[in-house]
């Protein structure tokens, strides 16, 4: 502490003899200098940071109220279902024949086997917008969920691996 002070002392007692040195007009300039300085360190700490989350809420709001729209499309989607006698399970043939026409639009090394209870579908490089679409499909067409996952994203961001899917399935392959 006694080190600054050897420091500080001397400069500010430099300070005050500039200081006393000046005209009057020179001082209230200084003083001046001082408030603008003050005023644009409160902008930049205080009030900028603020008007940046300001200007930026309007975009947030946008990207939230269309999250809150899908949320509400699959709320209705899963009142639809319930609604629909989903309790019902469909033909094993409808099944089959939903997901084997999600299967053919997801890739074209991409498997499907069903076995009692479940499906199984296997991915290689297959797009992330195309396998959540086929996932959607699983769920509403043959109503199934996905029960287990065993998914790797390559580097190309495209998945590899399976994903067994539960629900009311019956049959074979």
């Amino acid at each position: 502490m006694n080190a600054w002070m050897s420091i500080i002392g001397p400069l500010r007692e430099e300070a005050q003899t500039r200081l006393a040195a000046l005209s009057a007009r020179e001082r209230r300039m200084l003083a001046a200098m001082a408030v603008v300085l003050l005023i644009g360190l409160l902008l930049a700490v205080a009030v900028l940071p603020a008007w940046r989350t300001l200007a930026a809420a309007p975009a947030q709001q946008q990207e939230l109220d269309a999250r809150m729209a899908r949320m509400q499309q699959l709320a209705a989607t899963a009142a639809d279902l319930k609604d629909s006698g989903a309790a019902q399970a469909p033909a094993p043939a409808e099944v089959q024949r939903a997901l084997e026409t999600a299967t053919s639009r997801l890739s074209a090394a991409s498997r499907v086997s069903i076995t009692a209870g479940q499906a199984t579908l296997t991915v290689r490089d297959a797009e992330p917008a195309a396998l959540a679409a086929w996932i959607e499909q699983a769920r509403i067409n043959a109503r199934l969920t996905p029960v287990n996952a065993e998914l790797r994203r390559g580097d190309d961001g495209r998945w590899n691996g399976t994903l067994v899917l539960g629900g009311p399935v019956s049959g074979g392959n």
